[in-house]
């Protein structure tokens, strides 16, 4: 993967599931993004709880800064995040 890019920025975007789980395994390995926004972004609940769960396994993320402002999640899918 590219690690030119240190953040990625998606709003009012329905996403299909096989893309939000491309972007997990993106999220897995990834070691120079900083900021993450998925802002009013529409898709399977689990594809957003793997794309969470990828990040949250990943022990060289550097993200700082998240927005998934009017993006709904479940419980179990926040609790990936932390």
């Amino acid at each position: 993967y590219n690690t030119y890019f240190t953040g990625f920025v998606m709003k009012d975007y329905k996403i299909e599931k096989n893309t939000l789980f491309r972007f997990g395994e993106f999220l897995a390995s990834n070691t120079t993004m900083t900021t993450l926004i998925l802002s009013g972004v529409v898709g399977p609940r689990d594809g957003l709880i793997n794309l969470f769960e990828a990040m949250a396994n990943n022990t060289e993320c550097k993200i700082t800064s998240i927005d998934f402002s009017d993006t709904l999640l479940e419980d179990k899918g926040l609790a990936a995040v932390s």
